[in-house]
Formats: C-alpha cells, structure tokens, sequence
C-alpha cells in the first residue's frame, strides 16, 4: 500500500512541475482570478519612478530637489534623511495612484478662498528631464475633515482627494522646509 501512495504522490509531483514549467515557458502565471491589476488612474500619469525634480511652495519659500543616480538631493548634492525620503515615495505614489473622489467645476474668487486655495496652502511642480508633469496646488480641508482640496492650474476645476493625499504632502514639506531652516 505504501508503493501505491508513493506512486500517487510523485505522479502529482510530476504533474504540479510539469504545470509550472507550461506556465513559466508560455510567461503566463495562473491567476484563478485572485489577481488585481495595479490601478494607475491619479493625477500623475507618470510613474513616481519618471519624476526626477520636486518643488515645494509654502508662503513664499521654496524647496527644490533633484533626483540623481536614485538620490534626492538639494541642489548643493546634501541628501535627504530617511524618513524624507519615504514622504517623498509615499506622497509620489499617492499622486499616481489615488484618483480624485470628485472634480468640481470651475470655482469663483470666493470658493477658492474658502477652499484654501488662494493662496494656496502648497504649491507642488514635479518635473523630469524635458520638463514639468505636473503642477497642483493643495488646498484646505473639506468641513467633514476627511478630503482635500486641490487645484491643477490649467485642468479648469478642483479636486476633491482623499485626505492622506494631503497628509502625505503636508508632512513632506514640514520635514523639506525643517531641513532647509538647520541648512541655513
């Protein structure tokens, strides 16, 4: 009886990396369904990996970084700390991940103003070799606390985002324009 079940097992061995082998050589894994696709669909249409220049605007103080050999840098070469670092990935991601919850339509003086977007809280330009991807502008919050305005000059409306959208970038220009005070 034990040859039997010996047998049993090295034929579904055989059969197990025979089916891995068909998968492997054909480049097509078996999903069963439990796969989801990555949803791309933010406001940054590049990959975060394709931003290569950062500004910050925050009351008239500016913040660059360039990205060079995979290294955020100011422009004197001094990297970043890593937990800047991080903020930087994170708040990049969520701007080519998360999609907007809602667009509204093109705003008068005054809803800007109660938006927080003149002047604005942060003025965010990514950018790469041949030049600027994205340039938004980052509002107030909304009454319920949970979403953030945001404002692409140019796109005609504002976007309603998820609050961790904001956070992100919040907490990033916190920590770029601290290390730039101990820098000074």
């Amino acid at each position: 009886m034990k040859l039997l079940t010996s047998r049993w097992r090295w034929f579904f061995a055989t059969v197990a990396i025979g089916y891995l082998a068909l998968m492997f050589s054909t480049g097509r894994l078996g999903s069963h369904g439990h796969f989801n696709q990555a949803d791309t669909t933010g406001i940054l249409r590049e990959p975060p990996a394709a931003v290569t220049s950062l500004d910050l605007i925050r009351a008239a103080r500016t913040v660059h970084l360039v990205k060079r050999a995979g290294i955020w840098q100011r422009d004197d070469g001094t990297e970043y700390h890593t937990h800047t670092l991080e903020h930087v990935a994170s708040a990049l991601g969520f701007m080519h991940t998360a999609r907007p919850v809602r667009e509204l339509e093109e705003l008068d003086a005054k809803r800007t103003i109660e938006y927080g977007l003149e002047p604005p809280r942060l003025t965010v330009q990514l950018g790469n070799e041949v030049g600027v991807l994205l340039r938004f502008e980052l509002g107030g919050v909304n009454p319920d606390g949970i979403l953030r305005y945001l404002r692409v000059p140019g796109a005609g409306g504002v976007y309603l985002m998820s609050g961790f959208v904001g956070e992100a970038w919040e907490h990033l220009a916190d920590d770029l324009f601290a290390d730039e005070e101990e820098a000074l």
